[in-house]
């Protein structure tokens, strides 16, 4: 049931009579219009079951558009970069979106359930997408308050959706999309997921979601499965190198952004800078929105790239200690932007920086310029308070992507 909490300003999920009553933490995490559980027990659990057995996710805030109508595929190809009239029916395929700069407005998973019938799922760009249809035979419309996700992660995540659906229960390849029923409601499962690991995202109707909860829980416990709240999630999908609209960057688009952070328009990128450059076909004969200025900029060598930091934690406890605030040292993750220096010289930015309890290290995301890091440089990372105060500088090494090895398409 969609509950409106009593402050009046996040509802909960379709899930949330059923999160509500297993946070021992106290910890919720506001996202958007709704509250979810950012830490049931503990984080460091809840990680370890994503990465070693399989952890349950309440995923329901992403903002969600229908896409429908004889041009529905028309509208989809002027806007992503990626072709999507070659997507196939019960098949999904992730992509960026643009504004005609060649900047994110945003990126996510375009799910075909039909000839003519796509759901969207990312940045909120319901307005973008309205925009642009034009004399189209298209209805966008926002979803986001329709449809439970529940995502279920980790290696035995296979074995549970089995044992849950039973003989109608086949394999999907990665990407895939299946009709099927769970506690008696209609849903559609995918092959995708956030974390890194083999996993699937499970989209019920707000009507029963909850009942879909409570079966795939009752059945994943004897798998070892547990809850994992947004704070594991975050951190698993940070040593997977899986970059975060809010996060790591600000979306360009026209559309009042879902996360509950500050908007910095300096923070606007381009894929090719987000290290998405393999998922824009330059040479497509769509014009799609933002084509030209990204041919444009595919062979600067002068910009940044997309790589990742491994932060010295031991000049992180110090400066932490020395500006008398140890209580904030990598207290969650830091959703922002801190500037990186290269021999005196600013070079670029860290984002997502955190302590990662798989590889035991502190962690972090940045964009630098090409030309000057390369992978085993060193270099210095601002640590700021969480109030923006800077307290000091950190070395770090910059590494290639992704922390860990990606196992969600493996068969």
């Amino acid at each position: 049931m969609d509950m409106l909490l009593k402050n009046g300003y996040f509802k909960g999920t379709p899930f949330h009579n059923s999160t509500s009553n297993e946070v021992q933490s106290g910890f919720w995490y506001g996202w958007g219009d709704f509250i979810i559980p950012d830490v049931y027990s503990s984080m460091h659990e809840e990680l370890k079951a994503i990465r070693q057995t399989a952890a349950i996710i309440d995923m329901s805030p992403l903002p969600k558009m229908s896409i429908s109508g004889l041009d529905a595929t028309k509208l989809l190809d002027k806007l992503m970069t990626r072709n999507i009239s070659s997507l196939s029916v019960q098949r999904c395929i992730y992509s960026p979106w643009c504004n005609e700069q060649g900047l994110m407005i945003g990126d996510g998973l375009i799910f075909r359930l039909s000839s003519d019938s796509y759901l969207v799922v990312g940045e909120n760009s319901t307005s973008w997408f309205q925009s642009n249809v034009n004399d189209m035979c298209v209805q966008v419309l926002d979803k986001t308050s329709e449809y439970g996700v529940l995502s279920i992660q980790g290696p035995r995540s296979s074995e549970i959706l089995s044992a849950v659906i039973g003989d109608d229960w086949e394999e999907l390849s990665f990407s895939g999309v299946a009709f099927h029923k769970i506690a008696g409601v209609d849903v559609f499962i995918a092959r995708q997921g956030f974390t890194g690991e083999r996993g699937y995202e499970i989209w019920t109707p707000s009507i029963g979601g909850n009942s879909v909860r409570l079966k795939l829980l009752q059945v994943g416990k004897k798998f070892g499965a547990l809850p994992a709240g947004e704070y594991a999630v975050d951190i698993a999908r940070i040593e997977a190198g899986l970059i975060l609209v809010s996060a790591d960057y600000t979306g360009a688009g026209p559309d009042e952004k879902t996360a509950n952070v500050a908007v910095d328009q300096k923070l606007t990128i381009s894929p090719i800078e987000a290290g998405l450059g393999k998922l824009i076909e330059y040479e497509s004969e769509r014009n799609f929105i933002g084509q030209s200025s990204l041919i444009k900029s595919r062979d600067i060598k002068d910009q940044n790239c997309f790589l990742g930091l491994i932060i010295n934690i031991e000049d992180i406890v110090r400066i932490s200690l020395l500006a008398k605030r140890p209580d904030e040292m990598l207290s969650r993750v830091y959703w922002g932007s801190t500037k990186i220096y290269y021999e005196d010289s600013i070079i670029g930015r860290a984002s997502s920086i955190c302590w990662s309890p798989t590889l035991n290290n502190a962690v972090a995301f940045c964009f630098v310029n090409q030309l000057t890091i390369n992978v085993g440089d060193d270099v210095q990372v601002e640590l700021l308070s969480t109030d923006g105060t800077l307290i000091g500088l950190a070395a770090a090494r910059v590494v290639d992507l992704p922390f860990i090895k990606i196992k969600r398409s493996e068969t």
